[in-house]
Parts: C-alpha cells; sequence; structure tokens
C-alpha cells in the first residue's frame, strides 16, 4: 500500500489482535507463562487479548476521526503523538498488577505491540490527504466551482 494511503481500520485492528495473540502464544503456550494479573489473579485467555486489541483500535478510530475534524492540520500529528503516548502510559498501569514477573513482561510486550499497529495504522497523516480533499460543507463546494 502507497505510503500516503490510508490503511483500513478493519486491518489496524486485525494487525493489533494478531501482534498481540503472537506475544501470546509464544509466551504462554511456548513459554510456559502463567499469564494472570489483578487480586485475586485472574488468567488472561487469547479472546481477551483479541477483543482488547479490537476495542483499542476502533477507539484510536473515533479519538483520529475528532482529531480530523477539530484540529487544523498542521496540528494532527502533534496531537496524535500525544494522545497515543498518554493513553500508553496510562494502559501501562494494567501490567503493574501482574502475578510475576514474566507475566508483567508478556503484558508490556502486548502492550507495546498494539500501541505501535496503532500508533503506525492510524496515523492522521495518511488519512489527512482523503479528510481535506473532500469539502465539508456546500459553501466550500461553491467557492471552489466559482461561485
Amino acid at each position: 500500500m502507497h505510503p500516503s494511503r490510508p490503511f483500513p481500520v478493519w486491518s489496524v485492528a486485525v494487525s493489533a489482535a494478531l501482534a498481540a495473540s503472537a506475544v501470546w502464544v509464544l509466551a504462554v503456550p511456548l513459554g510456559g507463562v502463567r499469564l494472570a494479573v489483578g487480586q485475586p489473579p485472574a488468567t488472561v485467555s487469547p479472546l481477551s487479548v483479541v477483543v482488547a486489541a479490537v476495542l483499542a483500535t476502533l477507539a484510536a478510530w473515533g479519538v483520529r476521526t475528532v482529531l480530523l475534524r477539530a484540529v487544523r492540520p498542521t496540528g494532527w500529528v502533534v496531537w496524535w503523538r500525544v494522545i497515543c503516548l498518554v493513553t500508553f502510559a496510562v494502559s501501562l498501569l494494567g501490567p503493574l498488577g501482574a502475578a510475576s514477573l514474566p507475566a508483567l513482561g508478556t503484558l508490556l510486550a502486548m502492550h507495546v505491540s498494539v500501541g505501535a499497529a496503532i500508533l503506525v495504522g492510524l496515523d492522521p497523516r495518511r488519512a489527512a490527504r482523503r479528510a481535506v480533499a473532500l469539502p465539508s460543507t456546500p459553501t466550500e463546494d461553491s467557492r471552489r466551482a466559482g461561485r
């Protein structure tokens, strides 16, 4: 796909889910890590990994949509990165409740993989070209047509 064309949101969600699932497979069945978090410890299942990655992607898509409509084009990238960084930092509070050090490492790796997929896949510069190309009001249509 051309670097300036947007990735479909479904492909970003699938990529994030696959990345997190790959970490889970490497750590849990292959590495023998008991992936549990919280008190009392709750086991992190592959389904919860996939659902969390897809929900995070959909939430980020909503944020990006609002960002593209509410912020001037010169500020898109800065705001996107700041929002991603703050959200990522807050999301790291979850893995701190891991039942063991290997579980903590696995959860951190999953958070990083999902965060990277979302940061790159939903980068507003990819969607900006399409958003800018579409006039948002009839007044802009008439100005462009010379009326």
